[in-house]
């Protein structure tokens, strides 16, 4: 998996981060809603939103695995 983020918005409950998700080789243009503090000890992001495999290629076990399943992001940058 890699996602390269195209741009970071302000948004009415945080931020919105936009970017680049690549999974089994297909790229997609996403958007998601992000937490964004900035403290003492550097910056960090927190995300949790849903995206569907099956866009991405990833069929394995459809019928028994959901289709949209469920990221959850944690970055931190120290200063």
């Amino acid at each position: 998996a890699k996602f390269v983020s195209t741009k970071i918005e302000k948004a009415k409950d945080g931020y919105t981060v936009t970017g680049d998700l690549t999974l089994l080789g297909n790229t997609k243009s996403i958007s998601f809603p992000a937490a964004i503090t900035v403290g003492d000890d550097g910056l960090k992001l927190t995300s949790q939103f849903q995206i569907d495999r099956t866009a991405f290629g990833m069929t394995f076990g459809q019928g028994k695995v959901d289709d949209l399943v469920t990221l959850k992001v944690s970055v931190k940058a120290a200063k």
